[in-house]
């Protein structure tokens, strides 16, 4: 079992309820089940069967104990994974699977994390409870990476895995290539989201590019960006597309570029003007983009 499995059954369950023989024996406080405990359910007709007594262990907590085609099954609340419930079999089972089960997570984390909270104002320090989540800190990890521009292999470090770890134990690193999916998945998330905001949008969009070449790689980069004002008349900017542009750089590729961006989105028929670069290059781009617009409806170009 794992240090993280030791420390999730050990916080919550008596150490004088863990048992460390192979064979399973009943433990003392486990005797056969009330039928008048809401954690039991029985068929009518085979209740005779057990003598009515409490279910002490505290891993009962965890389970139901229910009867089964004439076979007693404790289920996991969490997981409901049914494991056996027979009173011969003891509780062994139950607090390692309590232990292993990942559903259950962090529940008990409130009850066992108390953060101190100091106020500024009168100087009192009080504490609240406080709950970790794994998915919420993957999310975290992932923004981090993207605001600050880390590498994605900043995971596989040594020492931030270890200073991850001091701060929250419970807390499994992601692999290179899992947060990479998670960074993903965030874009494609938000991009739907966008469009759906564009086509509810009523008014047109404003549209600012740039070509920009990297100091370190010397390869040339477009970013698209999409200026709006929402239904509730707050100014919007989105950034839709920002890609590799392999050279040479002509007039013909970047138009290409940039109608492929505005078909991506759907965003073709809603443009309202087109900010460029002051460059000759620029000048094609225009005359190109007019002409594949059909001239059924005036995009404005505006030179920086």
């Amino acid at each position: 079992m794992s240090n993280l499995e030791e420390n999730s059954v050990s916080s919550t369950i008596p150490t004088h309820e863990l048992s460390t023989e192979e064979s399973v024996i009943p433990n003392s406080e486990d005797t056969q089940p009330s039928l008048s405990q809401p954690n039991v359910v029985v068929d009518d007709n085979k209740s005779s069967e057990y003598n009515p007594s409490r279910l002490k262990s505290s891993v009962w907590e965890h389970f139901t104990k229910e009867k089964i085609n004439n076979e007693w099954k404790a289920i996991c609340k969490h997981c409901n994974r049914k494991l056996g419930g027979d009173s011969k079999n003891g509780t062994k089972h139950l607090h390692v699977h309590l232990g292993r089960c990942n559903k259950r997570g962090q529940l008990d984390i409130r009850q066992q994390v108390l953060v101190a909270n100091q106020k500024k104002s009168d100087g009192k320090l009080t504490l609240k409870a406080s709950s970790f989540n794994q998915d919420e800190a993957r999310v975290d990890l992932a923004k981090m990476i993207i605001r600050h521009e880390y590498p994605l292999s900043i995971v596989d470090h040594e020492l931030f895995r270890k200073y991850c770890h001091t701060l929250q134990p419970l807390f499994d690193m992601p692999s290179r290539n899992t947060i990479k999916k998670d960074i993903l998945d965030m874009y494609e998330n938000g991009k739907v989201k966008t469009m759906l905001e564009l086509e509810a949008n009523e008014g047109r969009v404003a549209i600012t590019t740039d070509m920009w070449t990297s100091d370190h790689q010397n390869r040339g980069y477009m970013a698209v960006t999409a200026h709006y004002v929402d239904n509730s008349w707050t100014l919007q900017k989105r950034i839709i597309r920002f890609e590799y542009v392999p050279t040479p750089h002509t007039g013909d590729v970047i138009a290409t570029r940039l109608m492929k961006c505005f078909l991506d989105w759907n965003i073709d028929r809603k443009l309202m003007s087109i900010t460029v670069d002051n460059c000759s290059v620029n000048d094609a781009v225009v005359e190109l983009l007019l002409d594949r617009f059909g001239g059924s409806w005036v995009v404005e170009f505006v030179h920086r």
